[in-house]
């Protein structure tokens, strides 16, 4: 039985830059327990950065950070014995722990023939998030069907924010669809067609009554 709260881990700042978020990153990203290797990466994703934008390096990664942290999230509650996603806002630690892991997972998304090395995957990706200046809203879930109504109260939810819908498949009847989203933030003409948000559940619906 646990005697007390988990001690949080000092995570120290990474040697060249005197940062924790980078540390973090590195942790993030690192594979097979080979930080050596993945500090280069990062560290030479860094120097790419510097070099397309010639700007300070770290005021262009804390933007990025910045309009990647998600105010708000999707989280399960049961009411009456059905288990439904309900919107809820994302605490601090959070928002910075869900902007790395997005960061990583984009990142690694990217075409293997159009980019060669991490280093190259993670500077794109920064560099397109940074002056983009809109935070990512994120709804992550396994099932991808829902009405069409609640696109639109999710929309009206987050403000000024777009969904960008990859497909779009009418079935069984004419307000349910099968969607994947690939997007969900206000949309740039230059990154219209990125990956960031993969789906919405069909217990999404319960937006529709708390938006109305």
């Amino acid at each position: 039985m646990r005697k007390g709260p988990a001690r949080a881990r000092q995570i120290l700042p990474d040697p060249i830059y005197g940062n924790v978020v980078i540390t973090k990153l590195i942790n993030r990203s690192m594979k097979d327990g080979k930080k050596s290797v993945i500090q280069k990466e990062v560290y030479k994703a860094m120097e790419l950065i510097k070099e397309k934008t010639g700007e300070d390096v770290m005021k262009v990664f804390a933007q990025a950070m910045e309009n990647m942290k998600p105010s708000m999230e999707v989280r399960p509650r049961r009411v009456g014995g059905a288990a439904y996603q309900v919107p809820m806002s994302v605490r601090g630690p959070r928002r910075e722990s869900l902007a790395i892991r997005w960061l990583v997972q984009a990142a690694n998304s990217r075409s293997n023939s159009e980019y060669h090395t991490f280093a190259e995957k993670l500077a794109a990706e920064i560099s397109l998030i940074a002056p983009s200046g809109e935070n990512v809203f994120r709804l992550e879930t396994e099932n991808k069907q829902l009405q069409k109504e609640v696109l639109e109260i999710v929309a009206k939810t987050t403000g000024s924010y777009q969904l960008e819908v990859n497909s779009l498949e009418d079935i069984t009847s004419p307000i349910l669809y099968h969607i994947e989203i690939k997007e969900i933030r206000q949309a740039l003409l230059k990154d219209k067609n990125r990956c960031i948000a993969r789906g919405l559940t069909e217990q999404a619906n319960l937006l529709q009554k708390i938006g109305t």
